[in-house]
């Protein structure tokens, strides 16, 4: 009897949280009409008549097509309307997550019937990029404004129109080049960054703003990071025998030794040296092909992605397309391929008319044939090429326009003074 009184004397204990709330979900459950076992949500008629009618149609053509029978024009239809679709969904996955892989190893090429597959998996899609170029090319060239010539003389400040946050306008103050694409021919860059960094070395570089469009992006990427020239170099001679001797064999991967080659020899904090100091050239394919700068990197990775898309060429890059930061891309040379920073901007060209075209300042004294750009030149010829670039540039640091150029690099910062 004690025990029993002393229990009831207690206190009731406060309920717990759990059973609070298992108390507000039963008293909601009690106000909420029960919905038998039976019922559900009653779809939306349109969309199911849309999706029997569909799947019909599928199953009813494919029930045709393997007995042998001709398909109806509707059944051709919905073949042709799902076959598209599987396609795009397929081109989608496979430029967020495939094309953008790291490779661990140089990829010495693939099979033959891979590459064959490859090409024909890319085809349709590299078709709908050309003829949307196309169009708009012949749209500009009709209002005599050609697409290929950009719509500003200098375009440093290009970029802020796509939410610039953290970088300034380029003025006329800084120290800039700007290299021009060119497939294999763009190893005259190499050898001109080489004359470079050996004339002035790797600090003063920092002071140095870089541009580039297509493959001259990953080498405004490689400048302005202040990688040695000479690792640049090393892997530059197996990279063009891979193209030049199995060609076939690497037709479709020309944007994984890039990514490759970047991810080797770029530092892990290449995106904050680039930010404000890397302009990178891209075409933007929508809504009309136009030119995008990009200077503002979060991470290593979305400075190589940047790079990849300013030298995409379908198929040749890689199958499909290419999606960066929102945008459908392609080589950044179709809108822009000399991204000129100022006025005093040594503007690197490779073909006697790059200077009346983009406004060169610099091109070689020794040109290669056009068909280097894809087909890369021998060992000697690449030599020649690579030294071609530190003799020219050694002999335009000479002239008027090279010494205003150097008085900036030699140029002691307030904060050193």
């Amino acid at each position: 009897m004690t025990n029993s009184t002393e229990s009831s004397d207690r206190p009731t204990p406060a309920p717990s949280v759990n059973a609070r709330a298992r108390r507000r979900l039963f008293a909601r459950a009690s106000r909420t009409p029960t919905r038998t076992a039976h019922t559900s949500p009653t779809p939306n008629p349109r969309i199911a008549r849309m999706r029997t009618s569909l799947v019909a149609f599928a199953s009813s053509a494919l029930d045709r097509a393997l007995s042998g029978e001709r398909l109806t024009r509707d059944e051709w239809r919905c073949v042709l309307l799902l076959t598209i679709a599987l396609y795009a969904v397929n081109v989608f996955v496979h430029a967020v997550f495939h094309a953008k892989r790291y490779p661990a190893y140089l990829e010495t090429g693939k099979g033959r019937l891979v590459v064959v597959c490859r090409v024909l998996y890319g085809a349709p899609a590299a078709i709908a990029q050309a003829l949307w170029i196309c169009a708009w090319a012949a749209f500009w060239e009709i209002l005599r404004s050609p697409l290929w010539r950009p719509r500003r003389a200098h375009h440093g400040d290009v970029g802020a129109r796509r939410g610039r946050r953290r970088t300034p306008v380029v003025h006329d103050g800084h120290a800039s080049v700007a290299m021009c694409g060119g497939g294999f021919r763009t190893w005259y860059h190499i050898g001109v960054y080489h004359g470079l960094y050996q004339t002035f070395g790797a600090e003063a570089l920092e002071k140095v703003h870089w541009a580039g469009s297509s493959v001259g992006a990953l080498m405004a990427a490689i400048a302005a990071s202040g990688v040695d020239p000479d690792i640049v170099w090393a892997h530059i001679p197996e990279i063009a025998a891979l193209h030049r001797d199995r060609w076939m064999r690497n037709l479709t991967t020309v944007g994984s030794k890039c990514r490759f080659l970047l991810d080797d020899v770029l530092p892990e904090d290449a995106h904050e040296r680039c930010t404000g100091r890397c302009f990178i050239s891209i075409t933007s394919l929508l809504p009309t092909p136009h030119n995008v700068i990009l200077t503002e990197f979060e991470s290593k990775d979305q400075l190589i992605d940047a790079v990849i898309a300013s030298t995409y060429i379908p198929v040749w890059t890689f199958p499909g397309v290419c999606l960066h930061q929102g945008m459908v891309c392609v080589d950044g040379g179709v809108t822009n391929n000399l991204a000129s920073l100022s006025s005093e901007t040594l503007r690197i060209g490779l073909d006697p008319e790059d200077a009346t075209d983009w406004g060169a300042t610099l091109i070689p004294s020794a040109p290669r044939r056009r068909i280097d750009t894809f087909i890369p030149a021998d060992d000697s010829g690449l030599t020649q090429m690579y030294e071609c670039g530190k003799r020219d540039i050694a002999r335009w640091l000479t002239t008027a326009e090279g010494k205003r150029f150097s008085a900036k690099l030699r140029e002691k910062s307030p904060s050193s003074k």
